[in-house]
């Protein structure tokens, strides 16, 4: 099978912007419309995947990947003005280190690897630094002091128990980094031979899907998760340090509700002040949105015919994205 050849091919690049910003403005629509967890995490290998293709697609991928980075920015303050700050610098972050490592690193196949581990790593690290943040350095010496009690009596000796689920979680990471850099590198031709089957399978039917909208249940049920259970160990073990953290989240929860609104009124500004100077680009991108929009349930369908379980997540990724690409 001819794998599609990488010419500056540029209706698809905007149809994978389209991809990206759909993904980014309407979390709820792709990932939450079929429940899929841990959003958060998928949807930066999402990005990875997108930024692959552009490159792929791309005489100059720093240029192109720059530009439909600020595109999905100007359509996520646009569409879904709610997202917070931290949303709008993970899609910076993998936008600007995408553009940056294919610029530099000529060889595809090597760049596609060191941007997923960069992308995934920097969304890992930042979901540490906001719990450091929340809870403070004194909660993780207090949690270490709780759990070395405890491994005490199994007669196991783990001095900081906090390192270790740390570095079991960037392990993770990492891992699914590798693997997310592996279907990356792969994904060319295996579009290729999906739109091979689409072209001789007129059966398939494209139907308009709403998007969910996130409630607002949703939003408030992380921090008051955390919150309780800072709060439940305070009492367990009757320790101060606990107690100040339990304080602490509280405060800076409070500041943040205080502050959050007023950044996001500040970044709606910046971009509503810069799509003047995209018009043309924004309105063709915001007029895919409708049409990619409309290939989530037929991709969807279409992997629960083929495999089954957890399996049937990633056909529809990549189902969708050969769709998306499907000729007008």
């Amino acid at each position: 099978m001819e794998t599609i050849k990488p010419t500056a091919n540029l209706r698809n690049i905007d149809k994978l912007t389209a991809l990206w910003a759909l993904s980014e403005s309407g979390l709820g629509g792709i990932l939450h419309t079929f429940q899929i967890p841990f959003s958060g995490f998928f949807l930066a290998a999402f990005a990875i995947l997108i930024i692959k293709l552009i490159a792929f697609y791309s005489k100059n991928p720093f240029q192109n990947i720059l530009k439909a980075t600020f595109l999905v920015l100007l359509i996520k303050a646009a569409v879904s003005p709610q997202s917070p700050p931290f949303a709008y610098l993970a899609v910076a972050f993998q936008g600007l280190s995408g553009a940056i490592i294919f610029k530099i690193i000529r060889k595809q196949a090597y760049a596609t690897y060191l941007h997923a581990i960069f992308s995934l790593m920097e969304t890992a690290i930042q979901k540490l630094l906001v719990l450091w943040i929340f809870l403070g350095a004194s909660f993780f010496q207090a949690f270490d002091d709780f759990s070395k009690g405890i491994f005490k009596n199994l007669n196991m000796d783990i001095s900081s128990f906090s390192s270790v689920i740390m570095g079991f979680y960037l392990l993770i990471y990492f891992s699914w980094a590798i693997y997310i850099g592996y279907l990356s590198n792969h994904l060319p031709e295996n579009l290729s031979k999906r739109q091979f089957k689409f072209e001789n399978d007129e059966s398939i039917a494209i139907d308009k899907i709403p998007l969910k909208k996130s409630s607002y249940l949703k939003k408030i049920v992380g921090p008051l998760l955390i919150i309780s259970g800072v709060y439940l160990l305070a009492l367990i073990t009757h320790s101060e340090i606990f107690l100040k953290s339990f304080y602490r989240t509280l405060i800076i929860l409070f500041i943040w509700w205080l502050i959050n609104p007023f950044l996001r009124k500040g970044l709606k500004r910046l971009f509503d002040k810069q799509r003047n100077n995209y018009r043309e680009d924004f309105s063709n991108i915001f007029s895919l949105l409708s049409i990619t929009k409309s290939k989530i349930k037929p991709a969807f369908a279409m992997a629960r015919k083929e495999v089954k379980g957890i399996k049937v997540y990633k056909e529809f990724v990549f189902n969708l994205m050969a769709l998306s690409l499907k000729d007008d």
